[in-house]
């Protein structure tokens, strides 16, 4: 994630007409990882509830994970209702 900020912070000043000053560009390893957080920090806030390891499945959104199939796996991300639906049909 910090190299995803890098990258979106020194990409914005470039997308301005005038690059007349130079801007600093920093980064966070400790920030970049507290953003990957916010579902684990919140049930914690929340419900003071240790959330348990969820691999490759989302905490909220369904489906969305590893299944296994007939013939091996299928990693699903269905990221609304509509994209769900569409892909159970």
């Amino acid at each position: 994630m910090a190299g995803a900020f890098l990258a979106q912070g020194v990409l914005i000043p470039c997308s301005t007409r005038s690059l007349r000053r130079r801007p600093l560009v920093q980064t966070s390893l400790i920030e970049a990882g507290i953003t990957l957080m916010d579902f684990q920090a919140t049930r914690w806030l929340m419900d003071k509830k240790v959330p348990p390891q969820e691999g490759n499945n989302h905490p909220t959104n369904t489906p969305m994970g590893l299944f296994r199939t007939a013939d091996g796996f299928l990693n699903i991300a269905a990221t609304s209702t509509r994209i769900s639906r569409s892909s159970a049909s």
